[in-house]
């Protein structure tokens, strides 16, 4: 943590950076840094707001308060961070032309603040992390501070760090917590339908907060593959397909997975707007299921209309592990569209197909449980790799890899309706351990950036 004096100055340096970069205005407030040795008056920069003055809500505290909630954190509670002291002395009895906000720091092993323990006074004080003190004009608008402060704030903070102010804080949160407002957050309905307009990354960022939050992920992505088979599948079959796709131990592949993994998306949403349309109209529907399931498989599917089946050419790719590929017609009807439905009979289980594709950003798969994807950072790429600006990492096309004790792999569970069969080894899901596949999608590494990296002239040779 950086709050020496030499660190405080590297992080006004760079708080004044991100407000020329970015545009923002910068106020004056008092940063009492964890080991400084002096109280110091910082440019601070806020966010913008075009149609009202900046509030201390719009202070961006973090450029000097480390906290827990990194760029990744979607949502987080202002009220951890933010003491709000309306008026000064405390017990005033008459209101004051300024009020104060004090920044203080979540991070539970951030050093103690030596600096306002060795203010008078506060030697008791077992504060962590360092310290922003920004002022308010009575209108609640930001204001800047100067040096004349320096001796008020020391007695603002002290006094209102002391245990029995922070209590009354407490109190007067747990009375106005009955705000109808954040029910909103806990009404499922409301919170599924807003992740249906999301990209995948946020939905899988809303289910890593928690057990509530997990619970509207799974919900939502069930919705979601619910919705992209929807020009193959009808709403009323769905769970029919699902349960079909338990009892023969198929998945699907394909661009409908893709499609799953990659929709709403801010590529997808380029891709739209440039007129390309293919990624949001899948050709078909794409199915893998071992061989000795063929009769089930083609059996749901003829129930739902789908006739004709002819068997396809082979791509050279799945030769080992493939023995067949038919596909099917659903003629329109009643409204809904002419279908198509490819199955393909794996020989040695569906995750081997998945390996085999031909693209990295076709390696995924939704099982009737799970949904999978071995190059998560693909899906939404145009790029190619000799394009990337940073190493490959574990999603290296060059990387030998392994389905068993792989970090690469993304997958979640979102359909708890099915018992998940027992795996080979603990702690690994149970299809990446049916059978221990190893693989790699390339002999060499295209990115100059990557370890991996072969130039083309050594295979002249």
């Amino acid at each position: 943590m950086r709050s020496s004096d030499a660190g405080v100055r590297s992080l006004v340096a760079e708080a004044r950076s991100v407000a020329r970069v970015r545009s923002l205005r910068t106020f004056r407030g008092f940063l009492i840094g964890a080991r400084a040795t002096t109280m110091r008056l910082v440019p601070v920069p806020v966010r913008k707001t075009p149609k009202r003055s900046p509030t201390p809500y719009d202070v961006l505290f973090h450029s000097y308060v480390p906290t827990t909630a990194g760029a990744d954190v979607i949502a987080y509670n202002l009220d951890t961070f933010m003491i709000s002291v309306p008026k000064y002395p405390l017990d005033s009895p008459a209101p004051t032309p300024f009020s104060y906000t004090i920044y203080i720091s979540d991070q539970p092993f951030a050093d103690l603040n030596s600096l306002l323990r060795s203010f008078v006074g506060a030697n008791e004080l077992n504060i962590r992390g360092s310290i922003l003190v920004m002022k308010s004009d009575s209108s609640g608008a930001i204001c800047s501070m100067d040096s004349r402060d320096a001796f008020f704030v020391q007695r603002l903070v002290i006094d209102s760090l002391k245990p029995a102010y922070l209590d009354s804080l407490r109190f007067h949160s747990a009375k106005s917590s009955n705000s109808k407002s954040i029910h909103f957050f806990f009404t499922p309905e409301l919170v599924v339908n807003m992740l249906s307009f999301c990209d995948f990354p946020t939905v899988m960022a809303v289910a890593r907060t928690g057990t509530y939050g997990r619970s509207m992920a799974r919900t939502a992505v069930l919705f979601r593959v619910r919705a992209e088979l929807l020009p193959f599948i009808p709403r009323e079959d769905f769970h029919t397909f699902m349960e079909m796709l338990y009892d023969t131990e198929g998945g699907i592949v394909g661009s409908v997975a893709r499609l799953m993994l990659a929709d709403n998306s801010l590529f997808m949403i380029q891709e739209s707007r440039s007129g390309h349309t293919s990624l949001n109209s899948p050709f078909d529907l794409n199915i893998a299921v071992p061989v000795r399931f063929k009769t089930v498989a083609q059996t749901f599917f003829e129930s739902l209309r789908y006739i004709g089946w002819k068997k396809l050419t082979l791509h050279p790719a799945y030769d080992d592990h493939v023995s067949e590929i038919w596909r099917a017609v659903r003629p329109a009807f009643q409204g809904a569209p002419r279908a198509k439905v490819t199955i393909s009979l794996c020989v040695n289980g569906i995750m081997p197909v998945v390996l085999a594709a031909p693209l990295t950003a076709l390696a995924n798969i939704i099982t009737s449980m799970t949904v999978y994807s071995v190059y998560p950072m693909s899906i939404t790429q145009k790029e190619s790799l000799r394009d990337w600006p940073k190493p490959c990492g574990p999603h290296c096309p060059a990387k030998d890899r392994r389905s068993v004790g792989d970090e690469g792999i993304a997958l979640f569970r979102f359909n708890e309706n099915f018992e998940e069969p027992p795996s080979r080894f603990e702690g690994t899901d149970y299809l990446l351990a049916k059978n221990v596949l190893a693989w790699k999608f390339s002999s060499r590494c295209r990115n100059v950036k990557c370890p991996n990296f072969t130039h083309p002239s050594r295979f002249l040779v």
